[in-house]
């Protein structure tokens, strides 16, 4: 143990204290780190044999883990701390690892997205339904304001959430504004949560869309758009168009997509700025898919026309912002990938790369997937590999269809290198995602 802890290496130090004989006749087995580390036995056995890891997070996290007493790290994780990292200590008597011990199941790695449900449902249906009740008068203004900054505040935080932790916020959201609905309301009253209705089912659509569930993601989106329609709401209706368009748009039916995109263009006359370019940008993406590269650059020159314009306050999910203005740089990065515009791709997709919060793992996963396929189409097989594989063992803790499907991409765009055995590492990794995405399907969770 004292070895592998001086090689600096912590998966050196992970198979030493899976093997060291205070466990017992049987070591640790790869499979019981990887359960308590919410990993696969894949991902621990890469970890091992691979190079040292040198993110402080993941050291930290793995130090945490095994409980290794700080001063046996050769790094320092608290913040005020100066001067190089102590080498690790040996002793005479080891006391770690602790006899029989074993890393026990830890949440520490749902913690960050934990408490971003939390403040998700701060302003949940309980604190509605505790309004309703002291007003006794049915439906108050109150409660009217907080379930609209509730579902506003949901949809900001959709992009850190995985689905296990989304999808019992939009029921219990969505059930309340039902419930209101069923009643009779004033007409203004009706319009508000026929759009408060529209924008929860649309959030739901694009929810059962990233578990690859396409048959209930149009279901809920005409539903959607039916509430929508009623509420009478612009921004609302041509935001439903355009997030629908994203289902064949990833199985690479472009004229699908190109015709929803035209339907959002139409109820996209009454609405914001900020919905109106956004969906200039999926129209661009559209016409790049359907190799119109003059309707390309025509859509995405009326999108950047509008930019000045566009405002956070007007944000809905599927829209990045740099500075409080909307940032059209993936729609014009993939579209450029679809033109065979690989040098033009990469400017755009790392641009918006480097400017993302690091908690925004689907993303960045999607985002590294898009110039793993950039890399693909310069013949770069081993960058490819290397972006595309360390996308996927990002998110697997958040899987999502458009990575996977995004990850298929990079295959396809290997073309004839995809026997090479370069290869090898990105297929298992292919594989073990898939399996993760089923987890979390609709019947898999609670």
């Amino acid at each position: 143990m004292r070895a592998a802890l001086a090689s600096r290496h912590m998966g050196q130090v992970i198979r030493a204290y899976r093997e060291h004989p205070d466990h017992g006749r049987h070591p640790i087995a790869q499979e019981e780190i990887a359960g308590c580390a919410a990993k696969t036995q894949g991902q621990i056995s890469r970890i091992e044999s691979g190079p040292p890891m040198t993110d402080l997070g993941r050291l930290a996290f793995w130090a945490q883990l095994l409980a290794i007493p700080e001063n046996r790290l050769w790094f320092t994780v608290s913040d005020n701390s100066t001067g190089p990292p102590p080498e690790p200590q040996p002793q005479a008597e080891p006391s770690w690892p602790p006899h029989a011990g074993r890393p026990r199941r830890t949440e520490s790695q749902l913690a960050e997205s934990s408490l971003v449900a939390e403040r998700a449902a701060a302003l949940g249906v309980d604190l509605w339904e505790l309004h309703d009740v002291l007003e006794a008068g049915g439906l108050s203004p109150s409660s009217l304001r907080l379930a609209e900054d509730a579902t506003a505040r949901l949809d900001l935080v959709y992009a850190e959430l995985p689905p296990a932790l989304l999808l019992p916020e939009l029921r219990r959201h969505l059930n309340c504004v039902v419930d209101w609905l069923r009643q009779p309301q004033p007409v203004v009253v009706r319009r508000k949560l026929c759009a408060l209705a529209g924008r929860l089912a649309g959030l739901r659509a694009w929810l059962f869309f990233d578990m690859a569930e396409h048959e209930a993601a149009d279901a809920w989106y005409r539903a959607a758009l039916q509430a929508a329609t009623e509420a009478d709401d612009a921004d609302l209706c041509a935001w439903l168009f355009g997030a629908q368009s994203l289902i064949p748009a990833y199985r690479h039916d472009h004229r699908q997509a190109a015709q929803l995109v035209e339907a959002a263009q139409a109820e996209s006359r009454g609405a914001s700025n900020t919905v109106r370019a956004w969906i200039d940008a999926l129209e661009a993406r559209a016409l790049a898919g359907l190799d119109d590269q003059r309707g390309f650059a025509a859509a995405d020159q009326r999108a950047t026309r509008r930019l000045h314009r566009t405002t956070s306050d007007e944000r809905r999910h599927g829209m990045d912002f740099a500075d409080d203005v909307l940032d059209l740089n993936y729609y014009e990065g993939v579209g450029h990938l679809y033109l065979r515009e690989p040098e033009a791709a990469e400017e755009h997709l790392q641009a918006l790369l480097d400017g993302l919060a690091d908690n925004r793992v689907k993303a960045r996963a999607i985002l590294l997937l898009g110039l793993a396929v950039a890399s693909a189409q310069r013949c770069q097989v081993d960058e490819a590999v290397g972006r595309a594989t360390h996308a996927l063992q990002l998110a697997t803790d958040q899987p999502i269809m458009p990575i996977l499907q995004q990850a298929a991409d990079v295959r396809q765009a290997l073309g004839h290198f995809a026997a090479d055995p370069v290869a090898e590492p990105l297929d298992q990794q292919i594989a073990e995602f898939a399996a993760a995405l089923g987890r979390t399907s609709p019947k898999a969770l609670p």
